[in-house]
């Protein structure tokens, strides 16, 4: 009769390099990365039907689902590496995990492999942002005040001037 193939007899680590264009993060918020994943068939029997199912999110099994190629038959004793590309469009800042399972198998494999980001420029540019409508609200502020202290001391500064009538107060 036909038997999976045990879980244990597939070895799988997964690392996280960067991607292909992500270089330092410097301006853009998405998030690049390559998983690397070690596959190795420690068992005595081929392995075949199997599948990869890869996520990429905040924790371990969860978030985006991640295309990934055909996982090709192992034979006995046969190591492969599989490179799969990761994306979160941006802005992504923060510790993401992409994780995932090899299945067809007795027992499927599971992997994970964590990262931050970073995406200096991008933090850079929210900073300055937020530091100019600080400064424009202080301004504002500043220029009511001033006005306000003018019209208290001066009545031809108020509107209307000195021609204004004085407002009657109605009991």
């Amino acid at each position: 009769p036909f038997r999976r193939p045990r879980g244990r007899d597939l070895e799988v680590s997964a690392r996280l390099d960067p991607g292909p264009t992500s270089g330092p993060s410097l301006v853009r918020g998405s998030l690049e990365r390559e998983l690397v994943l070690a596959v190795a068939n420690t068992g005595s029997d081929p392995m075949t039907g199997l599948s990869l199912d890869v996520a990429v999110g905040r924790e371990a099994g969860t978030g985006a689902i991640v295309p990934v190629p055909e996982l090709a038959d192992l034979a006995p004793g046969e190591r492969r590496t599989i490179r799969v590309p990761v994306t979160v469009d941006g802005p992504a800042a923060g510790r993401f995990v992409v994780s995932g399972r090899v299945r067809g198998l007795e027992d499927p494999v599971r992997f994970e492999a964590e990262t931050e980001h970073r995406p200096v420029a991008l933090l850079g540019l929210v900073a300055v942002v937020l530091a100019l409508l600080l400064g424009l609200a202080v301004a504002g502020r500043r220029r009511r005040r001033r006005v306000a202290g003018r019209e208290a001391s001066d009545p031809s500064s108020a509107p209307g001037g000195e021609d204004a009538r004085p407002v009657a107060r109605i009991r």
